[in-house]
């Protein structure tokens, strides 16, 4: 058999704690090292687009804030007059079909015009002075019929005290 000496233990527990502990953490190192590498390879496209994407929007927003009033002035100004050519061709149809196409409207409106100053002036301006009258006479009796009441009982009183004096003894108190 073989005899080991103390420091020779602990070689062997060092040399079991490498194999068990850190041969799994540098084979995860590698790999980590892989897959960085890995990626630095693919982040070099990228970061060529990116910078190219943004070298294009750095020249959009100065496009744009160079000449976006003029393009929105000349789109504007585009639209209005594609918008007034389209009311003019209405304009012009619609003056065309009432022109050409229709018969004149006068006829019909005299027609209404003459049924418009029967009804108002001939049949509605009387009854307008006719309910005047008959709110008038209302108006006249509402404030009469008070007035009346308090006349007939002052009247009734009057007769009443009158009557007492030709009955009373005035003569004596002359």
């Amino acid at each position: 058999m073989c005899h080991l000496e103390p420091h020779d233990h602990t070689w062997v527990a060092v040399k079991r704690l490498q194999l068990s502990l850190l041969a799994p953490l540098e084979q995860l190192r590698g790999d980590i090292v892989y897959h960085l590498t890995a990626l630095e390879l693919q982040l070099s496209p990228w970061a060529a687009q990116v910078n190219k994407s943004l070298t294009h929007l750095r020249n959009a927003q100065s496009f744009l804030d160079t000449d976006a009033a003029e393009v929105c002035y000349n789109r504007s100004d585009t639209y209005r007059a594609r918008l007034r050519g389209h009311l003019d061709a209405y304009r012009n149809y619609t003056t065309m079909v009432l022109n050409d196409r229709c018969a004149s409207c006068r006829p019909l409106f005299d027609i209404f015009d003459a049924m418009r100053m029967l009804f108002c002036h001939h049949i509605m301006d009387p009854m307008n002075g006719l309910w005047f009258s008959a709110f008038l006479c209302l108006f006249l009796w509402a404030v009469a019929t008070p007035l009346s009441l308090m006349l007939s009982s002052t009247y009734r009183r009057l007769e009443i005290l009158s009557t007492k004096l030709q009955h009373s003894n005035s003569h004596r108190y002359k």
